[in-house]
Order: structure tokens, then sequence, then C-alpha cells
């Protein structure tokens, strides 16, 4: 720069008491840091996602200098990073994946995700991208079925171990018997052979459309029309999972999950205000009648650690078979949250959790159920307690929408990384810059605390 201004002077551009007395500012030192690190450059990616499915093109993001308002909430985001640093095994975690994702019920708006500890070293989300099977935590929509059918949560099952249909036979968790009991029963304890004796029942076919109904995409993997699709033998993402539970928080309204509130152009005009995408999948009763089930999971069944929530709360538990994988979902009639652990070798094959943090057998009520809880307290921070709304009891015979229509099950998969190459930006919880240069183009911005959340009317 000196060299610049002495030759200014040279050739009388400016005097020579100019070129003295000119000063520079201070140089802004060049770092080398990935913006994208940590676990905020899952955020980021995934908004980047959003908004080119949505239509906008690369050249969009990368050079009109939108800014982005996000769903996600620094609260909430912090609270879910925090509950998995607290609760999350120390021990035993190689090739260990966490995925959690929270929804607003009603909504859909993504307030926090959890998709690993850095998307630079390990850039596959494993909130929005990994799946594994999922377990007992598909034991609600058969509910939801049965609901819609009539069947009440006193109606007396068999609960023996092992059991058979047609040609497929059965146990239960460590193979326990427990005789004859209800239905509420079967859910707080998640018996097996009730619940695939109730899909039986009312058929395979209404309990592969309540589980689409709620929010699992048709082309999860492993979500075939079948009688064992019950006991989560279909593999989904979380946030698939946590979008279903959703549904029930919001008696029976699915809204479809975003990432993104608003876009504005680079004079700050508004260009996009996201409208939730919604539409009614079961009766307030039948989603009622599901929550008040699953009140009972939290209250004195297998999701009993989630209790220290301290407010009202419904949930499941999920283990598979071989123990490889384990969830637990649940929610709030603010918050629906789904978190799932898996494991993988060195080769990227799914092995048992087994051994996870000195554990002996990793289930959902486990780690999952602590990260759960962790997350939800924080969350929750300065929003009102909310009671569900009162169980309907017996729901009458042809209660359906108002518009048309541990566990033993199979292995976990790990769908492939997507290819991403991973673009400067800072953190969510400061206006975000994301660029393929240094130029800010798209900004992305973060609310500071929890926006209040519609009531459950």
């Amino acid at each position: 720069m000196q060299y610049v201004i002495n030759g200014m002077a040279k050739s009388n551009s400016i005097t020579d008491t100019d070129a003295k007395t000119l000063t520079f500012p201070d140089s802004i030192p060049y770092s080398s840091q990935n913006k994208f690190g940590g676990t905020n450059g899952y955020l980021l990616y995934s908004i980047r996602k959003e908004m080119l499915e949505r239509g906008y093109t690369e050249d969009d993001l990368n050079l009109r200098g939108l800014r982005v308002v996000s769903t996600f909430e620094e609260q909430a985001q912090t609270g879910m990073v925090d509950g998995v640093t607290k609760e999350a095994p120390t021990t035993k975690t190689e090739g260990l994946r966490i995925g959690i994702a929270s929804i607003r019920p009603g909504t859909g708006e993504v307030v926090a995700m959890y998709g690993g500890p850095d998307y630079v070293t390990e850039p596959l989300n494993n909130a929005t991208q990994a799946i594994a099977q999922a377990g007992s935590t598909f034991k609600p929509f058969a509910l939801a079925a049965a609901f819609e059918q009539g069947i009440a949560l006193d109606t007396v099952w068999n609960g023996d171990s092992p059991r058979t249909f047609g040609d497929y036979t059965l146990n239960n968790y460590s193979k326990k018997s427990f005789g004859q009991i209800s239905l509420l029963q079967a859910t707080e304890n998640s018996v097996n052979t009730v619940y695939v004796d109730l899909a039986s029942t009312i058929g395979k076919d209404k309990v592969f459309d309540a589980t689409l109904k709620a929010g699992i995409p048709a082309d999860a993997v492993g979500m075939i029309n079948d009688i064992t699709l019950v006991l989560g033998t279909a593999s989904p993402h979380v946030i698939d999972v946590a979008s279903a539970y959703a549904t029930f928080a919001a008696r029976g309204i699915y809204a479809k999950p975003t990432m993104i509130k608003e876009i504005y152009g680079a004079n700050d005009g508004l260009l996009f205000q996201i409208s939730p995408e919604t539409k009614r999948a079961f009766s307030t009763q039948v989603a009622d009648e599901v929550s008040f089930a699953l009140q009972q999971v939290i209250n004195s069944g297998t999701g009993v650690r989630a209790k220290a929530i301290g407010r009202p709360a419904a949930g499941k538990t999920g283990t598979t078979d071989g123990n490889k994988s384990a969830w637990f979902a649940g929610y709030t009639p603010q918050l629906a949250t789904a978190v799932m652990m898996v494991k993988q070798d060195a080769s990227g094959n799914p092995i048992s959790l087994a051994g996870t943090g000195g554990m002996k057998s990793v289930t959902g009520g486990s780690f999952p159920a602590l990260m759960w809880t962790a997350y939800m307290k924080a969350a929750h921070v300065g929003l009102p307690v909310l009671e569900f709304p009162p169980s309907p009891g017996v729901i009458p015979i042809n209660t359906a929408p108002a518009i048309p229509d541990p566990d033993e099950t199979l292995i976990p998969v790990v769908v492939p990384t997507p290819v991403v190459t991973p673009t400067p930006t800072p953190t969510p919880t400061v206006t975000i810059t994301e660029t393929p240069t240094p130029t800010p183009t798209v900004t992305v911005t973060v609310t500071a605390s929890p926006t209040p959340s519609p009531t459950t009317s």
C-alpha cells in the first residue's frame, strides 16, 4: 500500500504532506479455521439443502447476498449439544453415531438438531441422513390404527412369549411372558407379542396407513406392508420419527418439517416466508388417546428415566434385535424430539451397542432417554407447563380422520455420505455467512430465545 502512496505523490496526484499523514486500517488476520466445523455445520448444510429444494440455485446462494431466518433456536440448540455432552456414553464409543431432531408440533419448525460432533470430519448428518431400524417407536402408529377401529386401552391381550402368527414366531424383549394384560400395560412394557397380535387383528394395511399418515415417508428403507412393521422393522431418519410424534403432540395434525422461516434479499426485502404445510392425519380423539398411553410409558413404563423432565410428557422406547439400535422418541405439547443411537465397525457395518458406556445392553430407556430428558429440560426453560388433554376413553368405531387417508427386528443401516464441499461459514449463534469465497452472501439468523408455542386446543 505504501508503494502506491509514494507513486501517487510522485505523479502529483496527492501532496507530499498528504502522503506522509495518510493512515491505513488494520489488516484482518487470515483464519484457516473451517467455519463448517463442529455441530453447527450440520445446521448450515441442511438449510442450504432446503433452499435448493425450494427452487433456489447455487448462484442465488453464492451471489445474491440473501439473508435467511432459520427455525433453529439458540437456547434449544445449545441445550441439545450440552445434553449429548452430559449424557452420551464416554467409553467404548468407537463407531458410535448419535442423531437427534426436535420439532415444534403444528408448525413443523425444526428448533434444534444434532447431526454429529463435527461436520468437517463426519459430514453424514445423523439426524437427517443416517438411518436405523426404529424398533418399538413404531408401536404408537399401530395404537392409533387400533383406536380408529374402536379398540380400547382396557382390552385384554395375550402377552406370553414366544408366540406364533402364521409362519412368524417372535419373543418379547428378554423372552419375558406377561400373561393376560391390557393394551395399556402392553404399551407401557413394550410387549411385542401383544402388538403383533394387535396388528394381525386390525390388519397390516391399517397399521401401514397409520404409519404413513403420522409422517413416516413411504420410501423409508424397510417400509413394507407387513405385520412385522409394528415392531419397527423399517429404518427411518431421526427427523422422520420426530415429525411423526409431533403429529400426536399436535392432536392429529401433521406438519411438514422445515428449517427456514424467512428469506430476505440483499436490500433486506422479504422474498419468501414459510407457511406451515399441514394436514389432519388423525382425529383429536385418536391422537389424545395415543398421548395418554405414551404418558404412562414415561410415568411407569420403559421410559421412566424421562420422567425427570419434570412436566407432562409422552414417549416411547425402541431397542432392536441384537441391540443394533436404540431410540427414545417423545413429546410435550410444545416440542417433539427423537433420539437415535447406532454403532458401526471400521468397515461401516452395523454392530451391537452392547458394552457401549459400560452397559451390557443399551436400550432406548438408557442413554437415548437420558439425552432426550437433558435436552428437553433445557429447551423448555421459560416455557409454560402445559397439560395434555384428558383421555377421551373408549373411542367409538368409525372415528376416522376428517381427510382420506425393547424389540426384535432387523439390523440398522447407514446411507452413504453425500458429496458435499464445505464452504466457510460462522456458527449459528451469531450472524452467519455462507459462501464459497470470503465475500458475504447468504446470512442465516438463529432465534435468540424460544418463541411462544401454540396451545393444543
